[in-house]
């Protein structure tokens, strides 16, 4: 057992380091603090998110519900990450390359029933995520944007399919081709940093 003398001196002896120990912590700075707490709210964010999708996973909700949770993880990361930087200038390129670190899984998506509308080969290694007897099919695989805009572009005009550019943006460009009667609808879209959608569109002239 300590006497009371002894448990004073204990008590003096941490008052008086921690009195020294202060002035470090005050020194540090504004903008160190703001990264800090930056860095606590991404681990936050992320954390839930492993959650919500394990939860999601044990569950049983589908492998599409799955997919959308999996591929909202590089938009939220980045939304996350633009907030912390509107805090504290230069904290966007040292969380990025924690967040381009976690190499999060992408859930391969599975091969509907149905058919190929357009009179073209499918870009190698796509798969059809939804088709409909209106004369409507999507795919969707792991590829360059260009590259799959460019192979649909050559598979139709090579068939002498005259290509008009209906719209275009960051995100997602739609194109045109017409032969005689036949008319088809092109919409490439960048759904995430590697994944691509395609949608074509059968139309009566």
């Amino acid at each position: 057992m300590y006497s009371k003398g002894e448990i004073g001196m204990n008590v003096r002896t941490l008052m008086m380091a921690a009195a020294a120990y202060a002035p470090r912590l005050f020194q540090i700075s504004r903008k160190t603090w703001m990264l800090i707490g930056g860095a606590a709210l991404l681990l936050v964010v992320l954390s839930a998110w492993a959650l919500f999708a394990s939860a999601q996973w044990l569950f049983h909700q589908g492998r599409d519900a799955a997919n959308d949770i999996v591929n909202s993880a590089p938009s939220l990361s980045k939304a996350v990450i633009g907030q912390v930087e509107s805090v504290a200038p230069g904290a966007k390129e040292k969380l990025a390359g924690v967040v381009e670190g976690l190499n999060l899984k992408q859930v391969t998506p599975r091969e509907v029933s149905g058919s190929d509308v357009a009179p073209v080969e499918r870009y190698a290694g796509f798969v059809r995520t939804a088709w409909d007897k209106s004369g409507v099919v999507q795919y969707e695989g792991k590829a360059e944007f260009q590259q799959v805009r460019d192979h649909y572009r050559k598979s139709f005009t090579g068939q002498d399919f005259i290509e008009t550019s209906l719209s275009g943006s960051q995100e997602a460009e739609v194109h045109e081709y017409i032969k005689n009667d036949e008319r088809y609808v092109v919409t490439t879209t960048q759904k995430s940093s590697n994944i691509v959608q395609v949608k074509i569109e059968k139309h009566s002239s």
